[in-house]
């Protein structure tokens, strides 16, 4: 999946920031069950860039909490 401005898109794109996280952890974050940095500590996420990781880290729980 790839975010640019809002837009969604399955391209192929060079990206700032990529994540790579089992189906079942977003799940998990989006219900405030497993906080982001805790799950880059036991390796169930991984970030290419931590630094752009912690801005989005408040956006990024509230689109998860929409797939709890």
């Amino acid at each position: 999946m790839f975010i640019d401005a809002g837009t969604v898109s399955n391209e192929d794109q060079p990206a700032d920031l990529t994540i790579t996280i089992a189906w079942v952890s977003p799940l998990a974050l989006g219900a405030a069950r497993l906080q982001p940095a805790f799950a880059v500590m036991v390796d169930r996420m991984t970030c290419s860039d931590l630094n752009p990781r912690m801005d989005l880290e408040d956006p990024l729980a509230a689109l998860l909490a929409n797939l709890a």
